[in-house]
């Protein structure tokens, strides 16, 4: 191409390229703007060839990486030169703009550098004693709707056990600003009531919230009887860990293990709002398994 000869004119005779990458050269023509993508890991070995479009997002691409690797989406972090591509909604023509240029202009693929990140354990934990008393806390959760409410009513309605129960925040783990998917959630708390016998009505929430601080998800384990109760979960997509008897059909809420950016885990006590009742947390931990 008149491309190549001005630049051998330059710098000499390039070598010719590979079978593979003449075939990728031949889907980044200026004509459709799109750009082949070569994959390189570390080691610098060749990996899959993908191809994006002028108007595909950074997202969308490393989503075509991962499917071309077989791989998980947020364990990738994707590197063209010396530019880490992470601004998820910018498409890739714009965030690589001298290499998506340059691969247009010299029929050739842009290499792209992948850097699979292992999974990670995070953990936040407490040994401080703290009580809530009844009516002296706000609600356990800001609700939206369609939750589950284990009965013939909406989230609104005073019947649901959230909105006649109050408490607060006792261990809060901040998880990554960058986009994360949570693979398990492991808690633990000692806890005990004070009311009138065996109610089991108070309990501790592990709750999951947006970067905005609404509940995306929880999963609630409830006080059985007097006396310190070690409550203790292990969560999963699959798997939610909740036990809460006199409120079965409304102990959980989703999945705490989602995918998302900002996310926060807590874990929150809760007694119901009548007089004399509180919960009491005396330590505990919490301790995320994530990928990204």
């Amino acid at each position: 191409s008149s491309c190549r000869a001005a630049i051998e004119a330059l710098f000499g005779v390039l070598p010719p390229l590979p079978p593979q990458r003449l075939w990728q050269a031949s889907m980044a023509s200026a004509s459709d703007e799109k750009v082949a993508f070569q994959v390189m890991t570390l080691g610098n070995s060749e990996g899959p060839v993908v191809s994006a479009a002028a108007g595909t997002t950074v997202r969308e691409l490393r989503e075509l990486v991962a499917a071309a690797m077989e791989a998980k989406s947020v364990a990738l972090k994707l590197v063209v030169g010396d530019l880490l591509l992470e601004d998820n909604e910018r498409p890739v023509q714009e965030a690589c703009a001298e290499a998506w240029a340059a691969a247009v202009a010299e029929q050739r693929p842009v290499d792209l550098m992948v850097v699979k990140l292992p999974k990670r354990e995070v953990s936040a934990g407490s040994k401080e004693r703290k009580t809530w008393e009844a009516n002296a806390h706000p609600v356990i959760f800001n609700h939206r709707p369609g939750v589950p409410t284990g009965g013939d009513y909406d989230h609104t309605s005073q019947h649901y056990w959230p909105n006649h129960s109050g408490g607060g925040t006792y261990i809060r783990l901040e998880l990554p600003e960058t986009r994360i998917k949570i693979l398990e959630v492991k808690a633990r708390v000692k806890a005990l009531d004070q009311g009138w016998g065996g109610e089991g009505n108070a309990g501790v929430a592990v709750v999951l919230l947006d970067g905005g601080g609404n509940t995306l998800a929880y999963s609630v384990q409830s006080l059985k009887d007097h006396g310190e109760k070690t409550l203790e979960w292990v969560m999963t997509p699959e798997d939610s860990g909740a036990s809460f008897p006199n409120q079965e059909g409304s102990k959980e809420c989703d999945s705490v293990c989602a995918e998302g950016e900002g996310l926060v885990l807590e874990i929150r006590p809760f007694t119901p709002n009548w007089g004399g009742w509180s919960v009491s947390a005396l330590e505990g931990e919490l301790k995320a398994t994530i990928l990204g």
